[in-house]
């Protein structure tokens, strides 16, 4: 190896791939390609592990972390065809714990993630304290890359591994964003109340999706029946979250399916001047206490019975009872609104007791069988 060589590969080994333009990308695996040909022409095998062992940049990656992180498959195989199955090789890591495996995942490269897997690499090494254990699972899900989890779950890899903090490839996926990657986590049944670490706030995937503001996946998350009411390390719920975060579509959608902690959640959107949220969490405590009110319920009995009748278990989650323009709850927070009542002792009812309570009994009827659905 000469020294321009050496040069140009401690100079572009620790580059990120996003910031490097196309040419750069191609002179690396030339540069790659040229030196594991060196290496496979070298007869004496000491010195083939040695260049193998080399290390490149601040980092000290191998000809093998290079070849994994910028895809060359075609030069890993040449190269695992020389160390055959020795793992000191195959798992060799840098000086932030990173094997080759991570930097196939953090790149997507499908093809090389089964290469290594297929000669035998670790599947959930993890690395150093200071990135915090991740990993190759939590950087493929972190950039997106599908295929390469669903590889990684398919070769052994707990669906549900934690990094230092607690996060989990399922909070990964909601805190970056990545729709079709929660789609097929839930699919496989990953665990979904899962709380990250006391340092991190003992957060779970809901609290993640409300702070990204990525209100699909907060519906994702509620239709999969995740806890709904889980606290951080704070005692804050969601619903305190979306208000604390200015979301008002959130917090609608939170109310609708009868978060709790209202007032709460109210007080922190007037703290934080979030006009909006607090605007639309007062539209739906004035709803609460119409609801609760058993003359303005009878009057409005008929219209509320004729919504509730047209649920069933396959619309439950999407399926909403509008009660004005701007408030609607689904199946689930109907049964849910809770209220006190009296002044000294106080004692609280939910919507299907105080319903039976007033002597409303064809609405009875229908919310205790939208209860048991």
């Amino acid at each position: 190896m000469d020294s321009e060589s050496q040069n140009f590969l401690d100079q572009n080994s620790g580059k990120k791939l996003l910031r490097m333009s196309a040419e750069e990308i191609s002179s690396m695996h030339s540069e790659i390609a040229s030196l594991v040909a060196d290496i496979e022409a070298l007869s004496d095998l000491e010195e083939q592990k040695n260049l193998l062992s080399f290390g490149f940049g601040s980092l000290q990656n191998s000809i093998i972390h290079l070849a994994a992180k910028f895809g060359d498959n075609a030069s890993l195989v040449k190269i695992l065809n020389l160390v055959g199955n020795d793992r000191a090789f195959v798992d060799i890591v840098n000086d932030d714990s990173f094997t080759p495996l991570h930097f196939a995942a953090i790149g997507g490269h499908i093809e090389v993630v089964r290469t290594l897997l297929d000669a035998g690499a670790r599947q959930s090494p993890q690395d150093s304290v200071q990135n915090h254990q991740w990993a190759p699972i939590h950087y493929a899900t972190r950039e997106g890359h599908q295929q390469v989890v669903e590889s990684l779950i398919a070769s052994g890899v707990d669906k549900d591994i934690k990094t230092y903090f607690g996060l989990t490839p399922l909070v990964i996926a909601v805190e970056f964003g990545w729709t079709h990657l929660v789609k097929f986590l839930l699919s496989i049944g990953v665990a979904k109340n899962t709380q990250t670490a006391d340092d991190n706030h003992r957060m779970t995937a809901l609290h993640y999706a409300v702070i990204g503001g990525h209100s699909e996946i907060v519906s994702l998350l509620l239709n999969s029946g995740i806890n709904r009411e889980k606290e951080t390390v704070f005692g804050l719920n969601v619903l305190e979250f979306a208000a604390k975060y200015n979301n008002v579509e959130i917090v609608s959608t939170l109310l609708g399916w009868g978060l709790s902690k209202w007032d709460s959640a109210f007080q922190i959107a007037q703290d934080k001047k979030n006009a909006g949220v607090a605007k639309r969490i007062e539209q739906y405590r004035q709803m609460k206490k119409n609801l609760f009110t058993a003359t303005w319920l009878k009057f409005f009995a008929t219209d509320l019975i004729a919504m509730i009748r047209k649920f069933n278990r396959d619309n439950r989650y999407e399926m909403k009872i509008i009660l004005s323009p701007e408030v609607f709850f689904n199946a689930y927070g109907i049964v849910a609104l809770q209220q006190d009542f009296g002044i000294f002792r106080k004692t609280q009812k939910s919507f299907p007791e105080f319903i039976a309570d007033s002597k409303l009994v064809d609405l009875s009827v229908e919310v205790k069988a939208l209860e048991a659905a």
